[in-house]
């Protein structure tokens, strides 16, 4: 990190964001692979039952037949997903509170004694989070949309392998996929995939929720919020022609461009890196004395340009010690800075780290 004396309040809470952001991703790599692992520890079973219920419908089987012979399966599908949407809730329970809580703690960071920081001015609660929709929809509806899917695309497939007369163990495997190729050729794959981007985008819309929520509460010393994406090679056009504008803090509207707002950056399309920066107004505009608070905008680099001026911890952080070792040497190309889906911390490990991050200012 840069040294935080050389910085305006508003850079220093740039640099915060994109630390943050960074976490993030890889909180939502763990996530999902905590969620997703539950849909894979219940997957043997279900194909196991789902051999027998072939077998026992036999080769000439009715559709009526058929349909009959897998309510047991698409039984244990459903209790799967209710598992699946309890964890989920639970989690983003937890990353709801520390959220709040640390956007909190990231204004108190860079403000003059004098300033207050509130919290929200109602209890933030995860069922009115939950009611913000994602990508359309509500997280409820969301999964019972891909239980119902997965269920559907199942059925549709054994009907399919029956009147093609395919052996039961041929229908399960083009179901499943082969684990040669780690189960991707399977039907399944493609559930398993909406399940992933469901869980990313999830985190992403709690987070823009608990953003929101401290910008609202703190709207007197707020000037602006700026978008703020990562730039690198899977940035969408959407995020990257918004990056840097301004927006009015509550009705986010437009400052001196055309570009609106849409659903807000996380929210604005699925598996959304952006977020919104708080920029705050001078010091002369808030009656405080603080040579950092210019009330000027950041720049927003460019994120090979930003990881290039961290130090070589913040860089081992970022690509891990062997990555970033290789980072140094010239050996990464600048797409392969952002964390890969290996790298993931839960909700402790990225408090720990968002809180060392602070105490360094």
């Amino acid at each position: 990190m840069t040294d935080s004396d050389e910085q305006t309040a508003n850079e220093v809470l740039l640099t915060l964001a994109i630390l943050h952001q960074i976490r993030l991703a890889k909180y939502r790599n763990g996530l999902s692979q905590k969620i997703i692992g539950i849909l894979n520890r219940a997957d043997p079973a279900m194909y196991a039952a789902l051999l027998v219920a072939i077998e026992q419908a036999g080769p000439s089987a009715s559709v009526a037949r058929i349909k009959a012979a897998l309510a047991g399966v698409l039984a244990a599908n459903s209790l799967t997903y209710q598992q699946i949407a309890a964890a989920l809730q639970l989690e983003l329970a937890a990353f709801l509170e520390y959220e709040v809580e640390h956007q909190k703690s990231m204004l108190e960071a860079v403000v003059p004694d004098g300033v207050p920081i509130s919290g929200p001015s109602i209890f933030v609660q995860l069922s009115d989070a939950l009611a913000k929709s994602i990508q359309g929809m509500l997280l409820a509806d969301l999964l019972v949309q891909l239980q119902t899917t997965r269920a559907s695309k199942i059925q549709a497939a054994v009907i399919q392998g029956v009147v093609e007369s395919k052996s039961a163990t041929q229908i399960v495997t083009e179901i499943r996929g082969t684990a040669a190729l780690s189960y991707s050729d399977g039907l399944m794959s493609s559930p398993r995939n909406s399940l992933d981007a469901v869980t990313r985008t999830a985190v992403s819309t709690i987070a823009a929720y608990a953003r929101n929520a401290i910008i609202r509460a703190n709207s007197e010393i707020i000037q602006a919020v700026q978008w703020c994406s990562i730039l690198d090679g899977k940035t969408t056009s959407l995020c990257r022609e918004r990056d840097g504008k301004l927006y009015d803090a509550l009705t986010h509207a437009p400052i001196k461009h055309g570009l609106p707002w849409l659903s807000g950056p996380g929210c604005a399309h699925w598996n959304c890196r952006s977020e919104e920066l708080i920029v705050l107004k001078s010091a002369h505009a808030l009656g405080v004395k603080d040579s950092r608070m210019t009330g000027m905008p950041p720049k927003m680099p460019a994120y090979s340009a930003w990881v290039a001026s961290q130090s070589a911890a913040i860089q081992d952080e970022i690509l891990g010690p062997s990555r970033g070792k290789l980072y140094r040497n010239g050996k990464l190309q600048d797409s392969q800075l952002y964390p890969q889906r290996g790298q993931t911390l839960t909700l402790d490990q990225m408090q720990r780290q968002d809180t060392a991050t602070l105490k360094r200012l």
